[in-house]
C-alpha cells in the first residue's frame, strides 16, 4: 500500500491506528526503535486483544504468557490521540506520546496493582516492560 491510499489521515506521526502503507510504517517503526530500543514487532493481527497500531498481542488467553494488560488516566489517552475502542501495546502508547510512562500515568485499577497477587488472570502476568512502568520508582 502507499502512501496515497492510506485511508486514515489522522496521527501527527502516521495515518492512524493500523495504517498499513508503507512510509507510515516506516516512520513508526523509527520512532519505537527511538522509544522501545528495538524495532516494532511484525503484525499478528486478528485478535481482539492486540494492539491497534502494531499487532502486537495484548492480552493473551494463555494463563502465564506475559501481557501488557493496563488502565491509563483519559488525559494520557486523549494526549495519544487514542480512540476509547483501541487497544495499544506498552511501546506504541509510548511512541504516540514521544516519552516513557510513568507511574503517575497509570489509573488506580485493580491490574495496575502491583501488589495484588492473581496469578490465575492473564493479566497479572505482566510484561517486564509494563512492570517497570507500574512501579513507583523505575528499575535501575
Amino acid at each position: 500500500m502507499s502512501h496515497a491510499d492510506c485511508e486514515r489521515p489522522t496521527m501527527a506521526v502516521h495515518h492512524g491506528p493500523g495504517c498499513g502503507c508503507d512510509e507510515c510504517r516506516a516512520l513508526l517503526d523509527a520512532a519505537h526503535q527511538a522509544i522501545a530500543g528495538r524495532p516494532l514487532p511484525a503484525c499478528t493481527g486478528g485478535s481482539d486483544t492486540a494492539c491497534d497500531d502494531c499487532g502486537a498481542e495484548c492480552l493473551s488467553p494463555a494463563i502465564g504468557h506475559p501481557t501488557e494488560w493496563y488502565m491509563v488516566t483519559d488525559d494520557v489517552w486523549e494526549t495519544a490521540r487514542a480512540p476509547e475502542t483501541i487497544i495499544l501495546c506498552i511501546g506504541c502508547l509510548e511512541t504516540r506520546l514521544g516519552r516513557t510512562l510513568t507511574r503517575a500515568d497509570f489509573t488506580d485499577a485493580p491490574l495496575n496493582d502491583l501488589t495484588l497477587y492473581n496469578p490465575e488472570r492473564a493479566w497479572w502476568h505482566r510484561t517486564a516492560r509494563l512492570t517497570d512502568r507500574l512501579r513507583e520508582e523505575p528499575a535501575p
